[in-house]
């Protein structure tokens, strides 16, 4: 039973990727301030709200569904940050 809680617990750690590829339109590096700005996003108040609440009520998946909505934020923000500043982002599926 151990196992398996642990294996659950820690089912959404690690890094993961924010896009599948960009094509910049020139010469830039925007891509560590749009990685910033997804950071901020997604570690926003209403973000964490949304977690605890999501592992008070679920307990044992609520860490994984909670990390995937972070996960889900953090994309969104880099992928409108990055077509605001002209680049062209390649979404990375599931």
């Amino acid at each position: 039973m151990r196992p398996l809680v642990l294996l659950v617990l820690l089912s959404g750690c690690g890094p993961y990727q924010l896009a599948e590829g960009t094509a910049p339109p020139a010469a830039r590096g925007d891509w560590l301030e749009c990685r910033e700005e997804a950071r901020t996003f997604a570690g926003r108040p209403e973000a964490q709200a949304r977690a605890f609440a999501t592992g008070f009520f679920i307990p044992v998946f609520g860490i994984a569904v909670a990390a995937e909505h972070e996960r889900k934020d953090a994309r969104w923000a880099y992928r409108a940050c990055m077509e605001a500043r002209g680049y062209r982002v390649t979404e990375v599926r599931p």
